[in-house]
């Protein structure tokens, strides 16, 4: 039952000074403490989570439903975890902007970087990207194996991505796509020669338009695989608590076999 004004700050003041009674470390005393807070903001209210269309990581089907196996991932882990969830889907730039103002709880799927770490708490990882190009199957320009060989081609790329950094990083200029699901009908008009990409989203775009045959795949040999995770608001109310109980789930669904079941769906 919630209680409310004096009463409630009383019953949180107990709870403090009775926790710390038995939890030595800080840690553990945010995430137990955190855990009381939790449940009572979220049971008028489920956590939203936004995230960009991003296929085969999360995306919305026609009537929809949230689907890629990131989405159904976090679905499984906010389950075992008993924190109601909903999903919005909008462009990158706009979810990255309301995370940084707290006006919701978080997004995903993310990649780790210095400027996020200043807004964003970063779950363990929850899938990996291979990053590479995509281009025509008839294309015949200069070999591409790695970063450096996109000097010699025209480059195009999500805005918003963090993995925008490599091409910055190297000089790289290229054509900024506002949204994912431009990028291929623009390849196929020729409005560039190669789009960078996560190869894991892009077989499976290509897939699902029938295009995977006259696409090729080449992956950027020196760049590392990257790691994506979910983003947690530093401005929401107990988002370290609601990260730490994020990563326990998380690794329990890892154990129970049901992370790969979920992965094994859209291979």
């Amino acid at each position: 039952m919630l209680v409310g004004g004096d009463q409630s700050m009383g019953v949180i003041q107990s709870m403090v000074v009775g926790v710390k009674k038995i939890v030595k470390h800080d840690w553990l005393f945010i995430f137990l403490f955190g855990m009381c807070l939790i449940g009572r903001s979220t049971a008028d209210q489920p956590v939203t989570l936004l995230a960009d269309h991003f296929p085969s990581y999360e995306f919305a089907s026609p009537n929809g439903q949230a689907l890629g196996f990131d989405s159904e991932v976090i679905q499984l882990v906010f389950k075992r975890m008993q924190v109601p969830l909903t999903f919005e889907f909008q462009p990158w730039k706009r979810v990255v902007a309301q995370v940084k103002q707290g006006l919701v709880a978080g997004m995903f799927s993310c990649a780790l970087t210095e400027k996020r770490k200043e807004y964003v708490y970063y779950s363990d990882p929850i899938s990996t990207a291979t990053q590479g190009v995509v281009v025509s199957r008839f294309y015949d320009g200069p070999s591409i194996h790695t970063l450096k060989d996109l000097h010699n081609v025209q480059v195009a790329s999500i805005s918003g991505y963090a993995a925008n950094s490599y091409l910055e990083q190297e000089g790289i200029e290229f054509i900024s796509i506002s949204h994912i699901s431009h990028g291929f009908p623009m390849l196929s008009h020729k409005r560039f020669d190669a789009l960078f990409l996560s190869l894991e989203a892009g077989r499976y775009m290509a897939y699902e338009a029938g295009m995977a045959s006259s696409l090729k795949f080449i992956p950027l040999q020196d760049i590392r695989s990257r790691q994506y995770h979910v983003c947690f608001s530093k401005l929401w109310p107990n988002a370290e608590a609601l990260m730490i109980q994020f990563n326990e789930a998380l690794r329990q669904i890892i154990a129970s076999g049901e992370y790969q079941r979920i992965h094994e769906k859209y291979q």
